[in-house]
């Protein structure tokens, strides 16, 4: 038709035949364009509830993840530091509380039998070293206590008659200090 001259009739009538064909034919593209851009927004619609599903379930699994390891990691491991404090402190009278069942409670547990061991020691060292001290204050002989260094670190009463210097005078100072250069 394209082809044929504008004077034709008949391709002047053949145009006018096909032109409510090609009407049909534009409106049933226009139809389909829409019921294509009708599903389209309903599957971006889909697509946006679908993400925003797996987004709030993510989120409830981060936060469900969070209080987890808040309840079975963090809480635990700040009671146990506490408790090395209070020990570092020298307060070996309360317990690591063990609030798990796990490798943490082992911890916490372990924790407790070495804070109630080490309170048994310090006390035994305790009554020794009064014992000790009984015996090295109420002796009659002179008894001092020596550094590697050589300093006096402790001196007992009797030794001011062996020495002529009162246990304080004594305290800090190396033996040679005390000895006389002629002797």
């Amino acid at each position: 038709i394209a082809a044929t001259p504008a004077t034709d009739i008949e391709a002047h009538q053949s145009s006018v035949a096909i032109q409510p064909k090609l009407d049909q034919l534009v409106e049933a593209s226009n139809g389909v364009v829409i019921a294509y851009l009708g599903n389209l927004q309903v599957l971006r619609s889909e697509m946006y509830r679908t993400l925003l599903g797996v987004c709030a379930a993510d989120s409830l699994t981060l936060l469900v993840g969070l209080l987890l390891i808040r309840r079975y990691v963090s809480r635990p491991v700040r009671l146990i530091i506490e408790g090395a404090m209070r020990i570092r402190a020298g307060d070996f009278l309360h317990p690591v509380p063990v609030v798990t069942k796990d490798e943490l409670a082992m911890l916490a547990e372990t924790f407790n039998v070495m804070s109630a061991e080490l309170s048994q020691l310090l006390d035994a060292i305790g009554r020794s070293e009064e014992r000790f001290r009984a015996l090295i204050e109420n002796s009659h002989e002179g008894v001092v206590l020596v550094s590697r260094e050589r300093k006096f670190l402790y001196a007992s009463r009797p030794i001011q008659s062996i020495l002529g210097y009162a246990p304080d005078e004594l305290i800090g100072h190396s033996t040679p200090e005390l000895i006389h250069p002629e002797d």
